[in-house]
């Protein structure tokens, strides 16, 4: 039961060690942390490079210009060789026991292919819906279930999933949880699994980001949603599109 946890981080260093430390509470669990740096202009290689010396398990990439934090989750998961991956943005932390709680429930049955988890956010429990089993048809009709910091993912998925898109501006956690959720089980292991923090900087604070996201997912998923619920289902994201439109323009 190897497991690898897989960080992508641009310019939050402070944030970064807060997270890493939440792994480092649980290290027995973990076979290595992958930190993919963003090229970041602060201090997270250093700060990164110091911690090595203490945790030979943390392992650093950085990405030579700008790639954006899907092409960096994605250049973790290729890294990995562990059974499981669990993902952790840079300024969230894991909860006591967050991953031997997905892993008990990922190992008790070999088609899960993610195990998620609820969230503290803002001080309060947000708790995601919760399923348990082939869960294709609620997942397309909603294009959502978790965020990444509450997946944990069975790695060898990936060979009959393919990989999601790492062109995705925002909803990237959404397109990885379509991507396993069409041909494996989604599970809810009944724990807070992570605690979440938004930042100013956060892309979900963005309308154009929200927008060039859902076009994306409408565009790769459009298809699927028909097949599954018609033309009620487009419609439903349609008008959902033209909301986050009009946010948009109200902005500027």
């Amino acid at each position: 039961m190897s497991v690898s946890v897989i960080i992508p981080n641009y310019n939050r260093c402070n944030l970064l060690i807060r997270a890493l430390n939440s792994v480092f509470l649980q290290l027995k669990y973990v076979t290595d942390i992958i930190v993919i740096d963003d090229a970041s202009t602060d201090d997270s290689i250093a700060q990164l490079l110091k911690l090595q010396t203490s945790c030979k398990k943390l392992l650093i990439l950085k990405n030579k210009k700008r790639k954006g934090a899907q092409y960096s989750r994605l250049r973790g998961i290729l890294s990995s060789k562990s059974d499981y991956l669990v993902f952790l943005d840079s300024d969230d932390i894991l909860t006591k026991f967050s991953i031997i709680n997905r892993l008990n429930v990922a190992e008790n049955d070999s088609m899960i292919g993610l195990v998620y988890g609820d969230q503290f956010t803002e001080g309060k429990i947000y708790k995601w819906k919760k399923l348990d089993g082939f869960s294709y048809k609620y997942l397309i009709k909603h294009l959502s279930l978790c965020d990444y910091s509450s997946m944990l993912i069975r790695r060898s998925c990936f060979q009959t999933t393919g990989y999601p898109s790492p062109e995705f501006h925002s909803w990237q956690d959404d397109d990885m949880v379509l991507t396993i959720g069409k041909y494996f089980k989604v599970a809810h292991c009944g724990k807070v699994v992570a605690e979440s923090y938004k930042q100013v900087d956060s892309i979900s604070n963005s309308s154009r980001n929200l927008y060039n996201g859902c076009m994306s997912m409408l565009n790769k998923y459009s298809k699927e949603i028909y097949l599954n619920h018609g033309f009620t289902g487009i419609y439903f994201w349609i008008l959902r599109l033209l909301r986050i439109k009009l946010n948009l323009v109200y902005e500027y």
